[in-house]
């Protein structure tokens, strides 16, 4: 069991901080609400240390602990922020192949995305930005895997087809209209009893190949033009340090 001395955890704020925040913006999507959301974490994480066992690393044990905050203020509050709207001007840079700069490839990636649902968004952002497994993400929502599959394939569908306009009104594997098929062999999730018929079809289809390279790279895309990094107020730093001296 963990026992840290304060100042060691303060240098470790410190250092976290502006990479937390991204996340826990990602998930909430409203500046006030993540900066709560993160000063709850540290100030968690401080009171629980007696509990991280040392079986993962202390970023993955944290990071643990900010998704399980912003995922519990979400549904406490709802979402509070106004939906994106995606930059059109970008989107047709983008889909006519174009080069756009980073900045302006992350907000039409993003405004795509804050358009979802609040139910398929964080599913996005859970899965492809995060990069937890269907079945971490389950039981973080409490859903079953399978449904989390489902809206992450919602969600991937209507992005792709925003950051790709070339996919809009196409089915999947055309000829059998199976998009959670397609969607599933991206994951390496096929079930045994489709796996082969479905590997088959796509290799002997140049439309279901195609379909199957564009959506590879729409869904790469959020983790490519993820902000890494938040500005973290200073006086927020100030506070959580304040409020963990405070708890020693």
């Amino acid at each position: 069991m963990a026992q840290w001395k304060s100042n060691e955890f303060e240098d470790y704020v410190k250092e976290s901080a502006s990479r937390l925040l991204a996340t826990i913006r990602r998930i909430l999507r409203n500046d006030a609400d993540a900066e709560d959301a993160l000063q709850e974490t540290y100030l968690a994480a401080w009171r629980a240390q007696d509990r991280f066992d040392g079986k993962s690393t202390m970023n993955t044990w944290v990071h643990r602990i900010a998704i399980n905050t912003a995922l519990n203020k979400l549904r406490k509050t709802g979402s509070v922020s106004t939906k994106g709207e995606a930059d059109l001007e970008g989107i047709a840079h983008l889909a006519s192949g174009r080069q756009i700069d980073d900045l302006a490839l992350r907000e039409v990636v993003w405004g795509a995305i804050d358009q979802l649902p609040d139910d398929q968004r964080v599913v996005l952002v859970l899965r492809d930005v995060e990069q937890m497994s269907s079945e971490e993400v389950a039981e973080r929502l409490g859903v079953a895997p399978a449904t989390v599959r489902q809206r992450l394939h919602r969600a991937r569908k209507y992005v792709a087809e925003i950051l790709s306009p070339e996919l809009c009104g196409a089915e999947g594997i055309t000829c059998g209209g199976r998009l959670d098929l397609l969607l599933d062999m991206i994951d390496g999730m096929l079930a045994d009893d489709v796996r082969e018929p479905v590997l088959s079809h796509v290799a002997a289809c140049e439309t279901c190949r195609n379909y199957e390279a564009g959506f590879r790279r729409t869904i790469l895309l959020p983790v490519g033009t993820t902000e890494r990094n938040a500005q973290v107020p200073a006086s927020l730093l100030e506070r959580i340090i304040y409020l963990i001296q405070k708890d020693t």
